[in-house]
């Protein structure tokens, strides 16, 4: 078992639905903030040889392993071949979208935060191609910063998630939420456009997100 898993909220856990506390400026050299940062690095797989049989994170946010504050973690540099290398690792820090482009592109999703135990549910989300975001570094500096691509897709991920959303609020369509089973996941990356054992978003979590 992918050890990472035993750290992540289980999906029906009202926090990952919760709107996230914002952090103050002061909070950057609290003891507090700087422990879940390293939790965060950790769990992310920042510290580990690199190996390409040991996985590694291109995102995180803090609510997903039990932290309700607006704190995520992202590689900007990786790219969709996914490589074993950590490129540029940012956190941001009370992130925000200023800009959205007008053109979006659907792809396939997935996320610890909805792994139900003996299978993934992963899915087809559409997500702008380029945003343009606010926040604040871990030295306490505004950067504002236009992302574009697989990068842009991995912010807006993580942004849903200080945000109280996980992937399924993005999907409306029956056919877009796949269920797969981890012998799955290789045939998945290749099919998953036509993945047909689908589960219906209207009734998945229904006490938890029927009330979004």
């Amino acid at each position: 078992m992918d050890q990472n898993k035993k750290l992540f909220l289980k999906p029906d856990n009202p926090l990952l639905y919760r709107i996230a506390k914002k952090i103050k400026k002061r909070d950057l050299k609290e003891k507090w903030f700087l422990d879940i940062v390293e939790i965060m690095k950790t769990t992310a797989g920042v510290y580990q040889p690199n190996n390409k049989n040991k996985k590694f994170m291109v995102g995180l946010a803090a609510p997903q392993i039990g932290y309700s504050i607006k704190l995520i973690f992202v590689d900007t540099g990786v790219d969709l071949n996914r490589d074993t290398k950590f490129r540029n690792i940012i956190f941001m820090i009370n992130p925000i979208i200023l800009h959205k482009s007008k053109k979006m592109k659907s792809g396939r999703e997935g996320c610890y935060s909805t792994n139900i135990g003996f299978c993934d549910v992963d899915g087809i989300v559409k997500r702008y191609e380029k945003i343009k975001v606010k926040y604040m570094n871990l030295d306490g500096k505004e950067i504002v910063y236009e992302f574009e691509g697989f990068t842009s897709v991995i912010v807006q991920h993580e942004i849903d998630h200080i945000n109280g959303k996980v992937l399924v609020h993005r999907i409306k369509k029956e056919k877009d939420l796949h269920i797969l089973f981890p012998s799955e996941v290789a045939d998945y990356r290749k099919n998953y456009r036509k993945w047909k054992r689908t589960l219906d978003p209207k009734i998945y979590w229904k006490d938890i997100v029927g009330k979004k």
